[in-house]
């Protein structure tokens, strides 16, 4: 079984996505910058909670990660094989 805690793996990952987001333009990295989000952890739950930006171009960034972060959660838990259910 793939160990999810594995300092390795996850250090690769936030690599790779600190190497794209350099790359972005330096309003959006500012814009980005000012965005709280906010992650409670209880037992056996996760809240996840992103604010707003007036940025629009920050908006589609803060949406598509939302999307894709849920997708690369339900299909983590997938995997493993538990039943999964996404609520929209």
């Amino acid at each position: 079984m793939i160990d999810l805690g594995d300092p390795r793996a996850s250090e690769l990952m936030f690599q790779m996505m600190a190497q794209q987001m350099s790359q972005a333009p330096p309003e959006i990295r500012e814009g980005i910058s000012r965005v709280k989000v906010h992650i409670k952890r209880e037992e056996r739950s996760l809240q996840v909670r992103v604010g707003r930006s007036d940025n629009p171009q920050v908006e589609g960034i803060i949406q598509n990660s939302l999307e894709n972060w849920g997708n690369l959660l339900a299909r983590a838990f997938q995997a493993i094989g538990y039943e999964v259910i996404l609520y929209e």
